[in-house]
């Protein structure tokens, strides 16, 4: 089997192969990106970036 090789490098600010979505008990949305970038989002329950 050989290596897996994504087809771009990871983007800052941009979702490549999303896996999964949550949110918390105030409303913060986690999308975790988990095949190319390797993070997890946070937004707040507004749709805005959250550090």
């Amino acid at each position: 089997m050989g290596t897996c090789r994504p087809t771009a490098p990871p983007v800052e600010g941009r979702f490549r192969q999303p896996t999964d979505v949550a949110w918390d008990s105030e409303g913060n949305i986690y999308i975790s990106d988990g095949y190319v970038n390797s993070r997890v989002a946070k937004y707040d329950k507004n749709g805005d970036w959250a550090n």
